[in-house]
């Protein structure tokens, strides 16, 4: 039993330094309890029990000093805080501290002081991104993941009173002194969380574009965001980029009356006015004036004017004008908006708009624009644009330069120069000069120049040159290439690929070429076939083929089917494929016998076609039926033979 407990405890013991080991060697845990002990005594507990090496003089360090000293559970940092009462340098080096005696106090004067400290919950588990805010200093530091803090103050500052908050935490007010820099804060959880805060930032963040956002604001700011719920006012902000800012870590809780970005600036309004190098983002409404190189992506209500080398993007009610070199998008509109490209709106415009105007309302007649046409709710009628038409409901004819998307039902006619895309069902006929999309299940004939795409169910027709995609089939294909997840249909063209389809290795040898090999692919009542072969039995020097065909089967019971190919073979002989000795056709005429899943056996008789070099014909042919001839080439048939061994 001893020895069982032994293992036990070498096990737990194991585990427990396994896991301090991954931890940074000032973050390590310890609990201490000694009394009239020296701190040399105390160094090596530390050390047997956080696996850490300290490197230090002894004549430079009290080591041999007595103390009486308790802890429990603390990291190593507030240990060595507390026992040396800030007369000691430390510095960490992988599983190595090192301790020196700190510096005397220089005459000149101190820069900054820094504030450290852990944050806790009332369990004394470490808490992450808490948010230490100093409101009159606006500066603020967030916790990392050890729930450890550093806050750099002027020593003209102290005493300073900064916020300790955290989501679903109570706000917490401390004191820092130039005797407190290393402090332990203990936050108790609200009795009434609620995810409303948390909801409205991330409706925020989403809707000031979420993909620039993530691109600028760095993680501590979003932290801020979320646990620092009170708003800031400032005159003036100068940002380089959104976290290298006048505002640091609360450029997001701050309202600006006037906003100056280098890049990027974020804020959480705008009273006068922003100017941005690339962009200006803000959380909530922009007033007066707004101007940046690439765009301005707003969250609220914007007032005034808004100018842009790119884009406009507004998550409220614009009221003014708006300029941008490609595009504006926003909600309520009214005023004017001017684009280079488009303008969308998600429910209401009025005043003038360039070129398009995208609404939820029904739109009944005809839509015309120099370049797009868009509508976010039912249609009816006829749309024109100069480059492309994209809505959602629509009963009608779209008709555009480059290509429709309809993101809803489509029922009529789409006649595009280039695209026509769809998302959901549709039905009537797709006409464009290269690509037809469609997400949703088609009832429909498609025709496109070069590929048809469709994300979902097929039933009516895919017709074009190169390439036909749907996710299942149960209309025809035409193109050279056709490919489908599942098919019930029939694809017609060069190679015909069903993922749920039909798909054979076939080993097989006639009359002619004894070894030959032969893939099978599309579905069982059309599929293509790729042969390859090789004479070896030397009749002939270097003889080898390639063929292609068609084979077409129908399964009579549980282990018979009977089908017929269609094949054509190159017979090549030490020339190139374009100068081919000869070609054979065969039509094969066979049952197959299926013994498993995976394995069949295929025979009966087929029927040769031979053209080529009259040498090579009396060599390959076992004999011919009404062979003609002009002395240097020769055409013969036959009946043979044929056994294959197929699998997978």
């Amino acid at each position: 039993m001893n020895r069982w407990v032994g293992i036990c405890l070498l096990f737990l013991c194991s585990v427990h330094a396994i896991a301090q080991s991954s931890i940074p060697a000032l973050e390590r845990t310890v609990s201490i309890d000694v009394n009239n002990e020296t701190i040399s005594t105390i160094l090596q507990s530390i050390a047997a029990q956080t696996h850490v090496k300290f490197s230090y003089s002894p004549t430079v360090i009290p080591s041999q000093q007595k103390t009486t000293f308790r802890c429990n559970k603390k990291p190593i940092r507030v240990v060595l805080s507390l026992l040396f009462k800030d007369e000691i340098n430390w510095k960490q080096k992988g599983d190595f501290i090192i301790l020196t005696p700190k510096p005397a106090v220089k005459t000149k004067a101190q820069k900054h002081v820094t504030i450290s400290g852990y944050v806790y919950t009332a369990g004394g588990d470490k808490l992450s991104t808490v948010s230490i805010v100093s409101e009159g200093t606006r500066s603020a530091a967030v916790t990392n993941q050890y729930g450890y803090f550093t806050l750099d103050v002027s020593p003209e500052q102290l005493p300073l009173a900064v916020k300790i908050v955290k989501e679903n935490y109570p706000d917490t007010t401390i004191h820092l002194t130039k005797e407190n820099t290393m402090v332990d804060v203990s936050l108790p959880p609200k009795a009434d969380s609620t995810k409303t805060d948390s909801s409205l930032f991330r409706k925020q963040l989403v809707s000031t574009g979420k993909f620039f956002g993530q691109l600028f604001v760095n993680d501590a700011t979003q932290s801020t965001m979320r646990n620092f719920k009170d708003t800031l006012f400032t005159k003036v902000q100068f940002s380089f980029i959104p976290y290298i800012s006048t505002n640091k870590l609360l450029s997001g809780n701050t309202i600006n009356d006037v906003s100056i970005n280098i890049l990027a600036g974020y804020s959480q309004g705008i009273r006068v006015a922003e100017i941005g190098g690339l962009f200006n983002i803000d959380r909530g409404d922009v007033k007066s004036f707004q101007a940046a190189g690439l765009c301005n992506l707003v969250s609220g209500n914007n007032s005034g004017a808004q100018l842009a080398g790119i884009a406009n993007i507004n998550g409220g009610r614009v009221d003014g004008m708006r300029a941008a070199g490609l595009v504006n998008i926003g909600h309520h509109i009214k005023g004017t908006q001017l684009a280079g490209w488009f303008n969308i709106n998600a429910n209401f415009r009025d005043g003038f708009c360039n070129y398009k105007s995208l609404t939820n309302d029904t739109v009944i007649g005809v839509q015309a624009a120099g370049f797009a046409n868009m509508n976010s709710g039912y249609a009816n009628g006829v749309r024109l644009g100069g480059l492309y038409n994209i809505g959602n409901t629509m009963n009608g004819v779209q008709v555009a330069g480059l290509f429709n998307t309809q993101i809803g039902y489509f029922h009529g006619v789409q006649v595009a120069g280039l695209f026509n895309a769809t998302r959901d069902t549709s039905s009537g006929v797709q006409v464009a000069g290269l690509f037809n999309v469609n997400g949703r299940s088609a009832n429909h004939v498609s025709i496109a120049g070069l590929a048809n795409f469709n994300l979902a169910q097929t039933r009516g027709l895919q017709l074009t040159s190169i390439v036909n995609y749907t996710r299942s089939l149960k209309g025809v294909q035409i193109a050279l290439l056709n490919f489908s997840d599942s098919c019930e249909g029939t694809p017609i063209g060069l190679i015909n690929f069903a993922a749920k389809g039909y798909h054979k290795v076939e080993v097989f040898g006639d009359e002619v070429l004894y070894t030959q090999l032969a893939l099978r692919t599309g579905v069982l009542h059309l599929h293509n076939i790729f042969i390859a072969g090789v004479d070896m039995t030397r009749r002939v020097d270097a003889l080898w083929s390639l063929g292609y065909g068609l084979g077409s089967y129908k399964r009579l019971n549980e282990k018979w089917l009977f089908g017929t190919d269609v094949t054509v073979q190159l017979l090549i002989q030490n020339e190139p494929i374009t100068d081919a000795s000869a070609t054979m056709g065969a039509v094969f005429v066979a049952l197959e016998r299926t013994y498993s899943q995976k394995f069949s056996i295929a025979f009966g008789p087929s029927f040769k076609f031979f053209h080529g070099r009259e040498g090579l014909s009396n060599i390959l042919a076992p004999y011919s039926v009404l062979p003609i001839s002009d002395g240097l080439n020769a055409f013969k048939m036959w009946a043979g033979a044929k056994v294959s061994f197929r699998f997978f």
